[in-house]
């Protein structure tokens, strides 16, 4: 069994003169034994670092949005000193007030997250949420898609219902999305559940129900697409057929030579 967990850290600081002293030390150990009752660790798979502050607006016609720069640094044991350093610091932005970092495989250690304030505007008060997610379920599951009819022999005009159902074993599966070809058909009815259990009529989407796209599909689950559909003519198929040869007739020659063999 995996198992994931996901932890939020939030600090709120004041500064004065736009230089507090940010000292952020979440620590989680990737390597660490999950379940008491058992000796087997569990080693995380990814780790995912969301780091978030909250600014005033900018005045209008600034030349850009972001009032403030502070960058996130992720830093894996042994520990570098200063908030200004780490082992991963490529997420930084100084345009975006959001900072994003996906490890995959992080080394079994202990982790620390760290805010820098790079160019903190004077006399505001910001507020920086930092959130870490650790997963340990593979990442790059083997996903299944099964597709289902109802009825495979049908007459010209009659109804017949498809069913596609799409498996996701562990992690997310982001953006799921189902092409469907087919040709010289109606399409009747397109339909399923959404995640929260309510019904979706995708008939009337941007592909007419033909394509759909059924989202996230988080571990261990599945989503399920409905269509209904028709053909108004009988659709023509030539099955090559594979036939032995007759048999070899004798010609008159050789049934004069069997004769004459015969006689003796």
């Amino acid at each position: 069994m995996r198992r994931a967990s996901c932890s939020t850290r939030s600090a709120t600081s004041t500064s004065v003169s736009g230089a507090a002293d940010w000292k952020l030390g979440a620590r989680r150990s990737l390597g660490e034994t999950k379940a008491p009752s058992s000796n087997r660790a569990w080693r995380a798979t990814r780790l995912t670092v969301v780091v978030h502050y909250i600014e005033p607006e900018a005045s209008s016609g600034a030349s850009q949005a972001l009032r403030n720069n502070f960058d996130s640094w992720i830093d894996a044991s042994p520990f570098a000193s200063g908030n200004a350093a780490g082992d991963y610091s490529a997420q930084q932005s100084n345009v975006d007030n959001t900072e994003i970092r996906i490890l995959n495989s992080p080394t079994a250690t202990s982790w620390r997250i760290k805010i820098s304030p790079v160019t903190p505007a004077p006399f505001e008060s910001i507020r920086v949420g930092i959130s870490a997610v650790v997963t340990y379920g593979d990442t790059t599951p083997n996903t299944t898609l099964s597709l289902t009819a109802a009825d495979y022999y049908v007459q010209p005009n009659e109804n017949v219902d498809i069913t596609a159902v799409y498996t996701n074993p562990s992690y997310i599966a982001s953006a799921v999305y189902l092409d469907s070809t087919s040709s010289g058909n109606t399409l009747v009815a397109a339909y399923g559940n959404l995640v929260d259990g309510s019904s979706a009529n995708w008939l009337n989407n941007e592909q007419s129900g033909r394509d759909i796209c059924l989202g996230n599909v988080r571990h261990n689950s599945s989503r399920t697409a409905n269509w209904t559909t028709r053909w108004e003519q009988k659709e023509l198929r030539y099955t090559p057929r594979t036939e032995l040869p007759e048999p070899r007739r004798l010609t008159e020659r050789h049934s004069r030579r069997r004769r004459r063999l015969s006689r003796k």
